[in-house]
């Protein structure tokens, strides 16, 4: 494999490296990319660098030559053009994956990992979604969380339609969270985290009380409406969504305390204690965790009993 975890010991320096640097820059979610105004040429040209992507569906891109990589990172820097690409140091493409939508929607997905991880650190990675003539739908940069790696990420599709990217991740030499499994979905035009499992294989909480511990895409931003929306929507995976953000372990901030840059944002601390607040939160909670789908009972039973916590 070329990706390289780095020792770097235990020096005061090491350790602010380690937990200051392992998220990604903050991205706008489910932000598409603008495109120039394109000609016929320039969509024919897209399609055939697609094409390109497309004849690897499946296949580990780690593992080609460095010509191959070549042609397959030129095909993506046409169709990204405003991606600084870099091949030394930066994200190199690991798997590529058609997902089907509806009857005939295909969607081309692009996973790839930044390629070198400091440790103590976290996995860095990056989703990119085209539709079927090469145009960009979606983007997602975000990290596995601090002191949780990537071991290896595969595609479920357990009903029509859905499609999970399922992460299984461990800690690297030394402590770290007891996190064995990360899914992720495509809702509404972005990446987002709807289970997140133990060595065991129970839902565990996510660690939004500080930042770079966090695991999935930045949630930041949402409303009141749109949480409690999610809370109370047929689509299972919204359901999902709200209850890891409602379950999590957040800030358990108390007035006399200093901000530090570290920790959750204190307008996400407001935002997440008033939902929980709500009575009609509390009673769909309730209602939820006598659900007979598995997933969605375990992450209300957690959402109803939060244990809050602290750096």
């Amino acid at each position: 494999m070329r990706h390289t975890v780095f020792m770097l010991g235990f020096s005061s320096l090491t350790l602010i490296a380690g937990c200051q640097c392992s998220r990604p820059p903050a991205q706008a979610p489910g932000a598409v990319i603008p495109s120039p105004v394109a000609t016929a040429d320039d969509d024919l040209l897209r399609k055939q660098h697609l094409e390109i992507l497309r004849a690897r569906v499946g296949k580990d891109l780690s593992e080609l030559e460095e010509g191959q990589l070549t042609a397959i990172q030129a095909a993506i820097d046409s169709l990204v053009p405003n991606r600084n690409s870099e091949r030394a140091f930066g994200y190199q493409p690991e798997r590529v994956w058609e997902v089907h939508q509806g009857e005939d929607k295909r969607l081309v997905v692009l996973f790839e990992r930044f390629l070198y991880t400091a440790h103590p650190g976290a996995s860095q990675l990056r989703l990119t979604v085209f539709d079927d003539t090469g145009r960009v739908l979606a983007e997602s940069m975000f990290t596995t969380g601090h002191r949780c790696y990537m071991r290896e990420l595969t595609l479920e599709a357990p009903d029509k339609g859905t499609t999970l990217f399922v992460l299984k991740t461990g800690a690297g030499g030394g402590f770290g969270p007891d996190i064995g499994k990360q899914v992720y979905a495509l809702t509404n035009g972005r990446f987002d985290l709807v289970r997140l499992e133990d060595s065991e294989g129970a839902a565990t909480r996510n660690r939004y009380y500080v930042r770079h511990f966090t695991c999935g895409p930045d949630t930041a931003g949402r409303t009141v409406a749109e949480w409690e929306a999610d809370l109370f929507s047929e689509d299972r995976l919204l359901v999902l969504r709200a209850l890891v953000w409602l379950g999590g372990w957040h800030w358990d901030y108390r007035p006399e305390e200093k901000v530090d840059r570290q920790q959750e944002d204190f307008a996400e601390v407001q935002l997440v204690r008033e939902v929980r607040s709500k009575k009609a939160v509390t009673t769909r909670l309730t209602e939820l965790a006598k659900s007979k789908d598995a997933w969605i009972r375990e992450a209300a039973e957690l959402a109803l009993k939060p244990e809050d916590t602290r750096f």
